[in-house]
């Protein structure tokens, strides 16, 4: 069932649809996670792109804006991506597959053409995620 079918039931009385219900039809519903992690996966492939072209370097990724699609430096567009995601686990009270963490994984760690500058936001997110500081 979609999403905006069950959102249109009465399965929530009016005014006790709560935050973590309406991420968790999301992530059951509609496969936000798959969705965000998808994107991120997108991104770094523009990323990759922008640095084997030489316009992204170590040097210029926390204040080149990216481009059209792109409005936020390097450092920004990864991290927006995976607060959401991280946001998204939080509020609807699910966890990341060991499926989804390899995916995260090969994406930031081993495909990123910046994987220094990456794998150090992806390990304090996870740390963050984790409950850990």
């Amino acid at each position: 069932m979609k999403l905006i079918e069950k959102m249109s039931q009465s399965s929530y009385p009016a005014g006790k649809r709560t935050r973590q219900d309406f991420a968790r039809d999301l992530v059951e519903t509609e496969d936000f996670v798959g969705m965000i992690i998808e994107d991120l996966d997108a991104y770094i492939d523009f990323a990759n792109t922008m640095v084997k072209k030489g316009e992204l370097t170590a040097e210029n990724l926390k204040t080149l804006e990216l481009g059209n699609n792109h409005h936020f430096p390097h450092v920004k567009n990864l991290g927006s991506r995976l607060k959401r995601l991280g946001a998204l686990l939080l509020y609807s009270k699910t966890r990341l597959t060991s499926e989804q963490i390899s995916s995260l994984w090969d994406i930031l760690i081993t495909k990123s053409e910046l994987r220094e500058h990456d794998q150090n936001i992806f390990f304090n997110w996870f740390k963050t995620l984790l409950g850990k500081d």
